[in-house]
């Protein structure tokens, strides 16, 4: 497996919400998605910027076999372990992130309010729907605030009207995540 699996937080966030979105028939991508869909409107660009860790720690050791396990899913990992090893087996598990919603359309000012009500009708949605959505099933995402939107920016020489909306919360790794890691990483904890 890849440290990807776990650690990549950009693609995992706005893969989900891109499946969200399109499941809830809204044009979307990410900012991972090949740059030809610079013409498709209306759409909206997810944007997902990760923040400070939130000192939520897992304490993450190699079983018999080798797997990464966190040992609140197995805690029998973690007998005759120190605990000063088990200190420096910690690992951080939750972060603050913004997430910001680029709504775009043609020049068209009706046609953009009505676009900007059908995407805040499917967000208001959207944060029941993410958490297990496709590449959303090692982490957990937890909405703390809406940080509003934007005034109606028009960009008459692309022929644009945008809005931009952006959200602030938390993302955890899920406790039986950390096994992802396995393959791909020999920790320090193996000295243990």
């Amino acid at each position: 497996m890849s440290a990807a699996l776990v650690y990549d937080f950009e693609s995992i966030v706005e893969t989900a919400a891109k499946a969200v979105l399109t499941s809830l028939e809204t044009k979307s991508f990410t900012t991972t998605d090949k740059p030809d869909f610079q013409k498709d409107r209306p759409r909206v660009e997810i944007k997902f910027t990760l923040g400070a860790d939130l000192q939520q720690f897992a304490v993450v050791l190699p079983d018999a076999d080798g797997n990464l396990v966190n040992i609140a899913v197995d805690p029998t990992v973690a007998v005759g372990v120190s605990q000063q090893d088990l200190f420096y087996a910690r690992r951080e598990s939750a972060w603050a992130f913004n997430l910001r919603f680029d709504l775009l359309t043609g020049m068209d000012l009706a046609q953009h309010i009505e676009y900007r009500a059908e995407v805040r009708c499917a967000l208001a949605r959207f944060w029941r729907l993410i958490n297990g959505a496709p590449g959303m099933t090692r982490h957990c995402v937890q909405l703390a605030k809406g940080g509003g939107g934007s005034p109606i920016l028009v960009s008459p020489e692309t022929g644009i009207m945008k809005t931009e909306m952006s959200f602030s919360g938390t993302i955890s790794v899920q406790a039986d995540a950390w096994s992802a890691l396995s393959d791909d990483e020999t920790t320090t904890t193996d000295n243990l």
